[in-house]
């Protein structure tokens, strides 16, 4: 395995696509989240369209013991521990422009505060929650948004900006930078 998506929904299974454009399919695998139960709703089912195209679905343990796999975190219910994974390539995309807003809620929390502008970033996985280096971040209005349209524009978002990302990482063709505190 070269490559394993963990995680759920729209982002998960359009990246899932997109990767198999870069990939040979028999080098990707998921992990589901506990949630997904295999049927499409007003998003798309990780589960579903991992069966559908014949993609491994493993459980977070057996992707531990991959060496040097890429681990893509989309909407992953899990806390991961880098410690226990025998690969150093462990990335996360985050719902906010990072150092603000960590954790979860950030559908809400920069409407609440009134903010101008939100984004997601792309961040390594390390010990904390959501305090990994940055390889890059996206900025967009969110001005008279919604919570589900603020949601909608970070799926969108997010996507993209792993699918910019998915070949680099694969190639270590990247930086990081410390996020700002």
């Amino acid at each position: 395995m070269k490559l394993c998506i963990a995680g759920k929904n729209n982002i998960a299974v359009d990246c899932l696509y997109f990767a198999f454009n870069l990939f040979d399919r028999r080098d990707i695998c998921v992990v589901l989240n506990q949630t997904d139960v295999g049927k499409n709703n007003w998003q798309k089912s990780l589960s579903f369209h991992a069966r559908k195209e014949n993609i491994s679905i493993l459980n977070i343990d057996d992707v531990q013991k991959i060496e040097n796999i890429i681990f893509l975190s989309l909407e992953f219910d899990k806390i991961i521990r880098p410690e226990l994974f025998n690969t150093h390539k462990l990335f996360n995309i985050h719902f906010s422009l990072l150092a603000e807003y960590k954790g979860m809620f950030t559908s809400l929390l920069p409407i609440l505060h009134g903010k101008k502008y939100s984004g997601v970033t792309l961040h390594r996985i390390d010990a904390g929650i959501d305090t990994g280096k940055i390889l890059d971040q996206r900025s967009f209005i969110i001005d008279g948004f919604s919570c589900r349209e603020l949601y909608n524009k970070y799926v969108e978002e997010g996507t993209r900006l792993v699918c910019d990302y998915i070949h680099k990482i694969n190639y270590s063709n990247y930086k990081v930078n410390p996020q700002n505190k």
